[in-house]
Protein backbone atom coordinates (compact mmCIF):
# COMPACT_ATOMS: atom_id res chain seq x y z
CA UNK A 1 0.00 0.00 0.00
CA UNK A 2 1.28 3.25 -1.00
CA UNK A 3 1.46 6.06 2.07
CA UNK A 4 0.13 8.92 0.44
CA UNK A 5 -2.79 6.88 -1.58
CA UNK A 6 -4.01 4.55 1.50
CA UNK A 7 -6.99 5.15 3.03
CA UNK A 8 -6.98 2.71 6.20
CA UNK A 9 -3.90 1.99 7.94
CA UNK A 10 -2.40 -2.05 7.91
CA UNK A 11 -3.93 -2.26 12.01
CA UNK A 12 -7.17 -1.14 11.04
CA UNK A 13 -7.32 -3.70 7.61
CA UNK A 14 -6.12 -6.24 10.06
CA UNK A 15 -8.01 -6.37 12.79
CA UNK A 16 -11.97 -7.18 11.26
CA UNK A 17 -10.35 -10.39 9.59
CA UNK A 18 -8.48 -11.14 12.47
CA UNK A 19 -11.86 -11.10 14.20
CA UNK A 20 -13.43 -13.24 12.91
CA UNK A 21 -10.87 -16.00 12.31
CA UNK A 22 -10.20 -15.55 15.67
CA UNK A 23 -14.18 -16.43 16.65
CA UNK A 24 -14.18 -19.11 14.34
CA UNK A 25 -11.40 -20.69 15.47
CA UNK A 26 -12.55 -20.45 19.15
CA UNK A 27 -16.06 -21.89 17.97
CA UNK A 28 -13.87 -24.93 16.13
CA UNK A 29 -11.77 -26.12 19.50
CA UNK A 30 -14.96 -25.94 21.73
CA UNK A 31 -16.61 -28.06 19.21
CA UNK A 32 -14.01 -30.30 19.26
CA UNK A 33 -13.92 -30.38 23.28
CA UNK A 34 -17.13 -31.13 23.30
CA UNK A 35 -16.68 -34.15 20.92
CA UNK A 36 -13.75 -35.24 22.98
CA UNK A 37 -14.69 -35.22 25.84
CA UNK A 38 -18.70 -37.69 24.78
CA UNK A 39 -16.21 -39.65 23.08
CA UNK A 40 -13.99 -40.07 25.94
CA UNK A 41 -17.11 -40.52 28.41
CA UNK A 42 -18.54 -43.39 26.47
CA UNK A 43 -15.07 -45.27 25.92
CA UNK A 44 -14.63 -45.07 29.81
CA UNK A 45 -18.00 -46.39 30.10
CA UNK A 46 -18.06 -50.00 32.62
CA UNK A 47 -19.09 -53.13 31.06
CA UNK A 48 -18.68 -56.43 32.71
CA UNK A 49 -16.60 -58.77 30.63
CA UNK A 50 -16.84 -62.92 31.92
CA UNK A 51 -13.09 -63.41 31.65
CA UNK A 52 -11.93 -67.32 32.91
CA UNK A 53 -15.94 -67.28 34.64
CA UNK A 54 -15.41 -64.48 36.30
CA UNK A 55 -17.43 -61.10 35.54
CA UNK A 56 -14.66 -58.82 35.30
CA UNK A 57 -15.67 -54.64 34.93
CA UNK A 58 -13.63 -53.45 32.07
CA UNK A 59 -14.35 -50.17 30.15
CA UNK A 60 -15.54 -50.34 26.84
CA UNK A 61 -13.04 -49.12 24.86
CA UNK A 62 -10.78 -52.29 26.39
CA UNK A 63 -13.64 -54.98 25.38
CA UNK A 64 -12.81 -56.85 22.41
CA UNK A 65 -17.32 -56.87 22.12
CA UNK A 66 -26.02 -64.68 26.44
CA UNK A 67 -30.28 -63.41 27.90
CA UNK A 68 -32.18 -63.42 31.00
CA UNK A 69 -35.23 -64.37 29.69
CA UNK A 70 -35.34 -68.15 29.58
CA UNK A 71 -36.45 -68.44 25.98
CA UNK A 72 -33.18 -66.46 24.50
CA UNK A 73 -35.06 -63.84 23.26
CA UNK A 74 -33.85 -59.85 24.32
CA UNK A 75 -35.49 -56.38 23.01
CA UNK A 76 -33.60 -53.86 21.56
CA UNK A 77 -34.15 -50.14 20.25
CA UNK A 78 -32.29 -49.12 17.37
CA UNK A 79 -33.34 -45.44 17.11
CA UNK A 80 -29.74 -44.23 17.10
CA UNK A 81 -28.77 -46.03 14.25
CA UNK A 82 -31.83 -45.96 12.02
CA UNK A 83 -34.23 -43.75 14.24
CA UNK A 84 -36.98 -45.96 14.90
CA UNK A 85 -38.23 -46.51 18.15
CA UNK A 86 -40.31 -49.56 18.24
CA UNK A 87 -38.85 -52.32 19.87
CA UNK A 88 -37.15 -55.34 17.61
CA UNK A 89 -36.69 -59.08 19.10
CA UNK A 90 -33.12 -60.85 18.88
CA UNK A 91 -32.66 -64.38 19.45
CA UNK A 92 -29.81 -66.45 21.06
CA UNK A 93 -28.88 -69.80 19.21
CA UNK A 94 -30.49 -73.11 20.94
CA UNK A 95 -27.55 -74.79 20.42
CA UNK A 96 -25.68 -72.34 22.63
CA UNK A 97 -28.57 -72.15 25.46
CA UNK A 98 -27.86 -75.59 27.37
CA UNK A 99 -24.22 -74.90 27.91
CA UNK A 100 -23.33 -72.51 31.21
CA UNK A 101 -21.33 -69.05 29.16
CA UNK A 102 -17.83 -69.89 31.11
CA UNK A 103 -18.01 -73.50 29.55
CA UNK A 104 -18.63 -72.26 25.94
CA UNK A 105 -16.03 -72.28 23.53
CA UNK A 106 -16.36 -71.86 19.63
CA UNK A 107 -15.01 -70.04 16.55
CA UNK A 108 -17.25 -67.72 14.97
CA UNK A 109 -16.59 -67.25 11.24
CA UNK A 110 -18.37 -63.85 9.96
CA UNK A 111 -18.15 -61.53 6.46
CA UNK A 112 -16.26 -58.66 6.41
CA UNK A 113 -17.23 -55.45 8.44
CA UNK A 114 -19.79 -53.53 5.92
CA UNK A 115 -22.73 -50.89 6.78
CA UNK A 116 -25.42 -52.65 6.12
CA UNK A 117 -27.65 -52.03 9.26
CA UNK A 118 -30.18 -54.90 8.33
CA UNK A 119 -27.60 -58.01 7.30
CA UNK A 120 -25.15 -60.02 9.45
CA UNK A 121 -23.71 -63.41 8.03
CA UNK A 122 -21.63 -65.97 10.03
CA UNK A 123 -20.99 -69.19 11.53
CA UNK A 124 -20.02 -70.71 14.87
CA UNK A 125 -18.25 -74.43 15.28
CA UNK A 126 -19.03 -75.24 18.91
CA UNK A 127 -16.45 -77.55 20.52
CA UNK A 128 -15.84 -79.09 16.58
CA UNK A 129 -19.54 -79.56 15.85
CA UNK A 130 -21.52 -78.80 12.99
CA UNK A 131 -21.52 -75.18 12.26
CA UNK A 132 -24.77 -73.11 13.16
CA UNK A 133 -25.74 -70.62 10.94
CA UNK A 134 -26.03 -66.59 12.64
CA UNK A 135 -28.04 -64.09 10.97
CA UNK A 136 -29.51 -60.57 11.61
CA UNK A 137 -31.54 -61.42 14.55
CA UNK A 138 -28.46 -62.73 16.76
CA UNK A 139 -26.80 -59.81 16.11
CA UNK A 140 -26.84 -56.68 18.82
CA UNK A 141 -25.21 -53.85 17.34
CA UNK A 142 -23.18 -51.70 19.29
CA UNK A 143 -25.59 -48.24 19.92
CA UNK A 144 -28.80 -50.35 20.53
CA UNK A 145 -30.24 -49.68 23.69
CA UNK A 146 -31.31 -53.09 25.84
CA UNK A 147 -35.08 -52.95 26.68
CA UNK A 148 -37.52 -55.34 28.56
CA UNK A 149 -34.40 -57.28 29.04
CA UNK A 150 -32.07 -57.45 32.38
CA UNK A 151 -29.04 -58.63 31.26
CA UNK A 152 -27.53 -60.56 27.52
CA UNK A 153 -24.39 -62.16 27.16
CA UNK A 154 -22.74 -61.71 24.14
CA UNK A 155 -19.30 -62.30 22.04
CA UNK A 156 -17.88 -59.11 20.39
CA UNK A 157 -17.43 -59.95 16.33
CA UNK A 158 -16.60 -56.04 15.58
CA UNK A 159 -15.11 -53.76 17.32
CA UNK A 160 -13.91 -49.99 17.57
CA UNK A 161 -13.76 -48.49 13.75
CA UNK A 162 -15.23 -51.79 12.42
CA UNK A 163 -18.29 -51.53 13.92
CA UNK A 164 -21.54 -50.76 11.64
CA UNK A 165 -22.30 -47.63 13.99
CA UNK A 166 -18.89 -46.17 13.06
CA UNK A 167 -18.90 -47.40 9.39
CA UNK A 168 -22.09 -45.31 8.95
CA UNK A 169 -21.02 -41.74 10.75
CA UNK A 170 -19.81 -40.71 7.72
CA UNK A 171 -21.19 -36.91 6.50
CA UNK A 172 -24.94 -36.67 4.62
CA UNK A 173 -25.48 -36.33 1.01
CA UNK A 174 -24.11 -32.83 -0.97
CA UNK A 175 -27.17 -30.28 -0.88
CA UNK A 176 -25.41 -28.15 -3.19
CA UNK A 177 -26.57 -27.19 -6.80
CA UNK A 178 -24.29 -27.67 -9.53
CA UNK A 179 -24.33 -24.49 -10.09
CA UNK A 180 -23.20 -23.96 -6.83
CA UNK A 181 -20.32 -26.32 -7.27
CA UNK A 182 -19.27 -24.56 -10.73
CA UNK A 183 -19.14 -20.91 -8.67
CA UNK A 184 -17.16 -22.92 -5.82
CA UNK A 185 -14.51 -23.99 -8.05
CA UNK A 186 -14.02 -20.83 -10.14
CA UNK A 187 -13.84 -19.20 -6.74
CA UNK A 188 -10.96 -21.24 -5.68
CA UNK A 189 -9.33 -20.48 -9.44
CA UNK A 190 -10.07 -17.01 -9.31
CA UNK A 191 -8.51 -16.89 -5.77
CA UNK A 192 -5.49 -19.04 -6.86
CA UNK A 193 -4.72 -16.39 -9.63
CA UNK A 194 -5.04 -13.56 -7.47
CA UNK A 195 -3.05 -14.78 -5.62
CA UNK A 196 0.00 -15.54 -8.25
CA UNK A 197 -0.48 -12.41 -10.00
CA UNK A 198 -0.11 -10.73 -6.40
CA UNK A 199 3.26 -12.72 -5.86
CA UNK A 200 4.82 -12.08 -9.64
CA UNK A 201 3.84 -8.55 -9.07
CA UNK A 202 5.53 -8.41 -5.34
CA UNK A 203 8.26 -9.97 -7.07
CA UNK A 204 8.78 -7.41 -9.73
CA UNK A 205 8.37 -4.63 -7.68
CA UNK A 206 11.15 -5.61 -5.32
CA UNK A 207 13.66 -6.20 -8.16
CA UNK A 208 12.67 -2.69 -9.68
CA UNK A 209 12.74 -1.11 -6.20
CA UNK A 210 16.44 -3.06 -5.51
CA UNK A 211 17.47 -1.15 -9.01
CA UNK A 212 16.62 2.05 -8.17
CA UNK A 213 17.06 2.40 -4.47
CA UNK A 214 19.41 5.46 -5.09
CA UNK A 215 16.21 7.68 -6.92
CA UNK A 216 13.10 6.84 -4.27
CA UNK A 217 13.44 10.09 -2.58
CA UNK A 218 12.64 12.12 -5.84
CA UNK A 219 10.29 9.59 -7.71
CA UNK A 220 6.97 9.96 -8.00
CA UNK A 221 4.89 7.60 -5.14
CA UNK A 222 7.85 6.28 -4.17
CA UNK A 223 9.79 9.68 -2.42
CA UNK A 224 10.38 9.55 0.90
CA UNK A 225 10.74 12.99 2.26
CA UNK A 226 7.94 14.72 2.52
CA UNK A 227 7.56 17.87 0.20
CA UNK A 228 4.20 18.96 1.41
CA UNK A 229 6.17 20.48 4.48
CA UNK A 230 6.12 24.09 4.17
CA UNK A 231 8.99 24.81 6.53
CA UNK A 232 11.28 22.76 4.26
CA UNK A 233 13.72 24.75 2.63
CA UNK A 234 13.66 22.35 -0.11
CA UNK A 235 9.82 21.27 -0.78
CA UNK A 236 9.97 21.16 -3.95
CA UNK A 237 8.89 18.52 -6.25
CA UNK A 238 11.92 16.80 -8.21
CA UNK A 239 13.76 20.41 -8.70
CA UNK A 240 15.94 22.80 -6.85
CA UNK A 241 15.03 26.01 -5.55
CA UNK A 242 16.33 27.84 -8.13
CA UNK A 243 14.67 25.76 -10.80
CA UNK A 244 11.44 25.84 -9.17
CA UNK A 245 11.39 29.88 -9.16
CA UNK A 246 12.76 29.68 -13.26
CA UNK A 247 10.05 27.43 -13.82
CA UNK A 248 7.64 29.72 -12.10
CA UNK A 249 8.57 32.58 -13.81
CA UNK A 250 8.38 30.76 -17.36
CA UNK A 251 4.81 29.90 -16.40
CA UNK A 252 4.02 33.38 -15.27
CA UNK A 253 5.20 35.27 -18.71
CA UNK A 254 3.70 32.89 -20.78
CA UNK A 255 0.75 32.93 -18.88
CA UNK A 256 0.84 36.97 -19.54
CA UNK A 257 1.68 36.35 -23.06
CA UNK A 258 -1.06 34.48 -23.38
CA UNK A 259 -3.94 37.06 -21.72
CA UNK A 260 -2.08 40.01 -23.94
CA UNK A 261 -2.42 38.44 -27.03
CA UNK A 262 -6.18 36.85 -25.82
CA UNK A 263 -6.99 40.50 -24.83
CA UNK A 264 -5.47 42.07 -28.32
CA UNK A 265 -7.37 39.52 -30.25
CA UNK A 266 -10.73 40.24 -28.98
CA UNK A 267 -9.57 43.98 -29.51
CA UNK A 268 -9.40 43.06 -32.75
CA UNK A 269 -12.74 41.45 -33.20
CA UNK A 270 -14.44 44.20 -31.68
CA UNK A 271 -12.87 46.70 -34.34
CA UNK A 272 -13.86 44.62 -36.93
CA UNK A 273 -17.49 44.74 -35.78
CA UNK A 274 -17.25 48.39 -35.07
CA UNK A 275 -15.85 48.88 -38.57
CA UNK A 276 -18.68 46.38 -40.21
CA UNK A 277 -21.64 47.95 -38.55
CA UNK A 278 -20.66 51.50 -39.41
CA UNK A 279 -20.36 50.60 -42.95
CA UNK A 280 -23.73 48.80 -42.94
CA UNK A 281 -25.43 52.02 -41.47
CA UNK A 282 -23.50 54.31 -44.59
CA UNK A 283 -24.53 52.34 -46.79
CA UNK A 284 -28.14 52.54 -45.66
CA UNK A 285 -27.97 56.33 -45.67
CA UNK A 286 -26.81 55.98 -48.91
CA UNK A 287 -29.77 53.51 -50.41
CA UNK A 288 -32.09 56.17 -48.18
CA UNK A 289 -30.30 59.41 -49.89
CA UNK A 290 -30.68 57.80 -53.80
CA UNK A 291 -34.63 57.15 -53.31
CA UNK A 292 -35.41 60.28 -52.46
CA UNK A 293 -33.89 61.84 -55.43
CA UNK A 294 -35.87 59.65 -57.45
CA UNK A 295 -38.92 60.79 -55.83
CA UNK A 296 -38.34 63.95 -56.61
Amino acid sequence: MVPQLGVLTPAASVLPLAFVLGVTAVKDAYEDWRRHRSDKNENNRTASVLVGGVFVPKRWKEVQAWGSDPTGVAYVQTINLDGESNLKTRYAKQETMPTPAEALAGVIKCERPNRNLYGFLATVDLDGRRAVSLGPSNIVLRGCELKNTAWAIGVAVYTGRDTKVMLNSYGGPSKRSLLETHMNRETIMLAVVLFLLCAIVSLLAGIWLGDHGDELGVIPFFRKRDFSVKDDPDATYNCSREYTCTCEKNFYTKFRQTLENRQHELTQAKFQVLRKSRWHKRKRQTFVWRSNLRAF
